[in-house]
């Protein structure tokens, strides 16, 4: 392997690191996303129910009620465009953490590999106590690998839960047993031919056994050595992730309690201003009433005003009638 592959794979793990934070943040921000939608959705639901039934009671806020329904019908557009861009995007971040299991696993074996080589240039060297050092060296190495792949399991079994959501579920899990079971393969075959080659050079293993062990000790502390960074830097990450998680869960439960107060606020100022318009639609309703109960009392009394008057002139007329004719016959008499 050349040297620079190592350095290679270790750039793109730390870069597909970055990017499996990236999309779980960006899957934080889709459940967050489409929790405000159902609850915009709701608010939305009962501002317009409430609107239909002073509509019902009031028929003159018609037009305004048809621009609230347009709005509400583009909120609701470009909020369905971003939740498909959200899935998009969890979708891809799912992808990558997979990608990123495949590199961690490529750098193991890779690691494991160089070790087993310079196991083998060690061992040409060795008796059989070195042997059985080299076994228990190896043992050590797989107890490391398999721990290692019970943590990777249980990633898998995390990661396999959340892609359960997703349309494309089946084909990651096949993709992902397939890769599994070639890894398997792969390091059964590598295992078998080093224990060939192990074999082969028994012979040459009876020369040197003072150097042997010299090496070997320098090999058995420089592998903890490393398998205790390994971990190290892992519990580092995990504790990173975790506080960046906690983070994030905090400006979002912020922001939240930011918009419903903001939700309530607004829904608020809607009521007492449709309250308001109805009450001033009701006072002139009433002034009107009122003004034309007036106009018809004082039409009343005018009209009965003009009746007594008409009645009195009537029978004033009749009496000087009367006077006149009475006057005329007492000149004759």
């Amino acid at each position: 392997m050349h040297p620079n592959s190592f350095e290679q794979s270790t750039f793109t793990a730390r870069y597909l690191s970055v990017s499996t934070f990236t999309a779980r943040y960006m899957s934080v921000s889709t459940f967050t996303a489409r929790y405000l939608s159902v609850s915009t959705f709701t608010a939305r639901y009962l501002s317009a129910s409430t609107f239909t039934a002073l509509y019902l009671s009031v028929s003159i806020f018609t037009a305004l009620s048809l621009s609230v329904s347009t709005f509400t019908a583009r909120s609701l557009s470009v909020s369905t465009f971003t939740a498909r861009s959200l899935s998009v995007s969890t979708f891809t971040a799912l992808s990558l953490s997979v990608s990123t299991f495949t590199a961690l696993s490529l750098s193991v074996s890779t690691f494991t590999a160089r070790s087993l080589s310079v196991s083998t240039f060690t061992a040409r060297s060795l008796s059989v106590s070195t042997f059985t050092a080299l076994y228990l060296l190896v043992s050590t190495f797989t107890a490391l690998y398999l721990s290692v792949s019970i943590f990777t399991a249980l990633s898998l079994s995390v990661s396999t839960f959340t892609a359960r959501s997703l349309s494309v579920s089946t084909f990651t899990a096949r993709y992902l047993s397939v890769s599994i079971f070639t890894a398997l393969s792969l390091s059964v075959s590598t295992f078998t031919a080093r224990s060939l080659s192990v074999s082969t050079c028994t012979a040459l293993y009876l020369s040197v056994s003072t150097f042997t062990a010299l090496c070997l000790s320098l090999s058995t502390f420089t592998a903890l050595y490393l398998s205790v960074s390994i971990f190290t830097a892992l519990s580092l990450s995990v504790s990173t992730f975790t506080a960046l998680s906690l983070s994030v869960s905090t400006f979002t439960a912020r922001s939240l309690s930011v918009s419903t107060f903001t939700a309530r606020s607004l829904s608020v100022s809607i009521f007492t201003d449709r309250y308001l318009s109805v009450s001033t639609f009701t006072g002139s309703y009433l002034s009107v009433s009122i003004f034309t109960a007036l106009s018809l009392s004082v039409s009343t009394f005018t009209d009965r005003y003009l009746s007594v008057s008409i009645f009195t002139a009537r029978y004033l007329s009749v009496s000087n009638t009367i006077c006149s004719s009475s006057q005329h016959s007492g000149a004759d008499i």
